[in-house]
């Protein structure tokens, strides 16, 4: 009796035992699974990252060299078209001081009022004045007073307005005081072509058209446009 109690609980044993080993080999099985899943994650996430690095990494590069392309570029068109001019003496005040440092742009369309730098033939110097007068505009030398209008039919007679005292209100009326620019003018009724008509700002200390004559437009280095000298008066000019 006893013998036969011993063999069932014996029995018993081992099947809970066997039971026990099947769960627990169960649960590694499903913990090796999970972890397998999560490693196949993580290679994924660090493959997907290797990619983005690789990616960000050419395309920096990419940019890199777009960047210096870019700025040879740059500095090319600056050198083909642009120059620098330092204002020499009060001409131009208030808009320009003496001592101020320029870029002009070489080539750029002029129109009236524009500064602009240009070389006097006979001179080594450059200067820099204010455009007046445009090609075609009427001007007339009536007493040793240059008459310049803008924009006049080519019918009206320019010199009957200044007899009748008629004048248009945009007329500029300028005192030339050179005997031989006024040879130069009596005979002249509008502006030539690629011709230009140039004033200092500051009237009573400026050499310009009033002396000098017509500025031919080969004799332009270029339009004003940056002042980039002083620091403190950066910045485009009109």
């Amino acid at each position: 009796m006893e013998t036969s109690q011993r063999k069932k609980a014996g029995a018993s044993d081992r099947f809970h035992r066997k039971r026990v080993k099947k769960e627990i080999s169960v649960k590694n099985q499903l913990i090796r699974k999970k972890r397998k899943m999560r490693t196949q994650k993580e290679t994924a996430k660090q493959k997907e990252y290797r990619i983005w690095r690789q990616w960000l990494s050419k395309g920096y590069g990419i940019l890199e060299n777009i960047l210096f392309i870019l700025f040879v570029c740059l500095c090319l068109y600056s050198l083909m078209n642009f120059r620098s001019h330092f204002v020499s003496g009060q001409s131009m005040e208030p808009t320009l001081q003496n001592g101020d440092r320029l870029l002009t742009h070489k080539g750029k369309a002029i129109h009236r009022y524009d500064i602009v730098t240009f070389d006097q033939e006979t001179e080594d110097s450059s200067y820099v004045k204010r455009v007046i007068g445009m090609p075609g505009d009427k001007v007339c030398l009536n007493k040793g007073r240059l008459y310049l209008v803008e924009n006049l039919f080519s019918a009206v007679d320019l010199e009957e307005l200044i007899h009748s005292g008629q004048l248009p209100d945009s007329t500029i009326v300028l005192q030339i005081d050179s005997e031989a620019l006024c040879e130069q003018l009596k005979e002249i009724k509008e502006i030539p072509q690629d011709h230009y008509f140039v004033l200092g700002d500051n009237r009573n200390r400026s050499t310009d058209s009033r002396t000098l004559g017509f500025i031919k437009a080969e004799q332009i280095e270029g339009v004003v446009d940056i002042r980039y000298f002083p620091f403190n008066k950066v910045g485009f000019i009109h």
